[in-house]
């Protein structure tokens, strides 16, 4: 989530900062199955508001899913 205005090129590309929110349950098992796996997949959804021709604001939905690898880690 981010209330910071962003100018976005027409075809071009731009870094945004957002904040993200998760359920604490959620993120609990997936951080307990990690000692079992060094992968951590997620799934990211939601919507993007943009400023229309006609000056009103427009939602366009979003998704994206993979994997992030992590390093092994080392035990005591």
């Amino acid at each position: 989530m981010s209330n910071t205005p962003v100018e976005i090129p027409s075809f071009g590309t731009e870094l945004v900062t957002v904040t993200v929110y998760s359920s604490v349950i959620k993120i609990f098992k997936s951080v307990y199955g990690l000692k079992e796996s060094e992968e951590l997949k997620y799934r990211l959804n939601g919507k993007l508001r943009v400023a229309g021709g006609n000056g009103l604001p427009v939602s366009l939905p979003f998704e994206s899913e993979g994997q992030v690898t992590l390093p092994p880690s080392k035990d005591l």
